[in-house]
């Protein structure tokens, strides 16, 4: 389960939340909850748009165009790089304040 709430940056909270359930196999019943606060969501996300650059894209982009600066571009970037070498980031964003992504390698 994911939320979204944008608003709450206002009010100093996270603007996304999140848990994953796991159920027993056998009898249904719940084993345990994991608060992630959204991690899990971004992971997925993240790599679904490697994936797809993986299946879809050219081999070799020299360069990758982002649309957005929010925290799902970090996601997104990470999981990129570790499907593509990647030379240059160029990123776009409506807000000159939105954080930048800042991939680990």
């Amino acid at each position: 389960m994911a939320t979204g709430f944008p608003t709450n940056q206002e009010r100093g909270l996270p603007d996304s939340g999140g848990l994953s359930m796991l159920f027993d196999s056998g009898t249904g019943l719940l084993v345990m909850i994991l608060f992630d606060n959204g991690y899990l969501t971004q992971l997925r996300t993240g790599s679904a748009g490697a994936l797809a650059a993986e299946l879809l894209a050219e081999k070799m982009p020299p360069t990758v165009a982002m649309v957005g600066a929010g925290l799902q571009a970090r996601y997104q970037l990470e999981a990129l790089l570790a499907v593509r070498d990647i030379g240059r980031v160029t990123v776009a964003s409506r807000s000159a304040g939105a954080p930048k992504p800042s991939p680990r390698r």
